[in-house]
């Protein structure tokens, strides 16, 4: 292997007779040398006919790799964003566990009060009793403020075209962090046909929820089809808990 010991010679490898035929097809178990370290070798392979003639040799690339002793896991190591160090809590954290070749575990990890809100990254590793770093795993997620004293402010709808936000037809309301409310909507000035409600809300961090849609139909003039969404309440979320149970109705 890797060096050429010459035709017919063994070398680092053999030379083994086989029964005479036009063609050789086998499947080959092949003993590496133990002088081969870790790493990339060659393996070459060539047959020789009858007239004492050899063929050109078959190359195939294969990478050596010694036996690995068992590595049980003793201890893992959490952070947030910023790399703390091999070992080094940092943000998180590095928590020992009893040593086993497989870690599977649900953590419960407190989130720093220092990550503000956005879109943030956990890193996970696990140590082996060889005090070796596995590579970390990382997921994103995303902190939200404090919702705790989350409310409605204002609500707002338009027709078919989205004017932007805040532009939108004011709903008067009363602040809460739960509206239930029966919405007497005029279609004045809309022609007959096919149409679009949508219906959005804002809190008192200033922040709009996801529009909530619906269609509806104007015949002459009259409502055609009753707006009630689903077909009973609708609910249009606002970020991270509130909300309002919205029913619409058209005069």
């Amino acid at each position: 292997m890797m060096m050429h010991p010459g035709f017919g010679i063994a070398g680092n490898g053999v030379v083994v007779a086989v029964n005479p035929d036009s063609i050789y097809l086998n499947t080959l178990s092949i003993n590496l040398p133990n002088t081969l370290s870790d790493g990339f070798h060659q393996l070459f392979v060539r047959t020789r006919s009858s007239d004492g003639v050899w063929s050109i040799a078959e190359r195939q690339s294969f990478y050596q790799l010694a036996p690995q002793q068992a590595m049980n896991i003793n201890a893992y190591q959490y952070f947030f964003d910023v790399h703390p160090g091999f070992g080094i809590a940092g943000n998180g954290g590095v928590v020992g566990v009893n040593p086993d070749s497989l870690f599977s575990n649900n953590l419960n990890l407190n989130i720093p009060t220092s990550l503000t809100e956005g879109f943030h990254s956990l890193f996970v590793r696990t140590r082996s009793q060889q005090n070796t770093w596995s590579i970390a795993k990382r997921s994103v997620f995303y902190v939200h403020a404090n919702q705790s004293s989350q409310v409605i402010t204002a609500l707002e709808y338009y027709f078919d075209q989205d004017p932007g936000i805040g532009n939108g037809i004011p709903y008067s309301i009363t602040q809460n962090d739960t509206i239930d409310i029966l919405a007497q909507i005029s279609t004045t000035g809309l022609l007959d046909g096919m149409h679009l409600l949508f219906v959005r809300a804002k809190d008192n961090q200033g922040r709009w929820s996801i529009v909530e849609r619906d269609t509806f139909m104007l015949f002459n003039g009259v409502l055609a089809d009753h707006l009630n969404f689903d077909g009973n309440n609708d609910y249009v979320a606002l970020p991270n808990g509130g909300g309002i149970n919205d029913q619409q109705q058209a005069p």
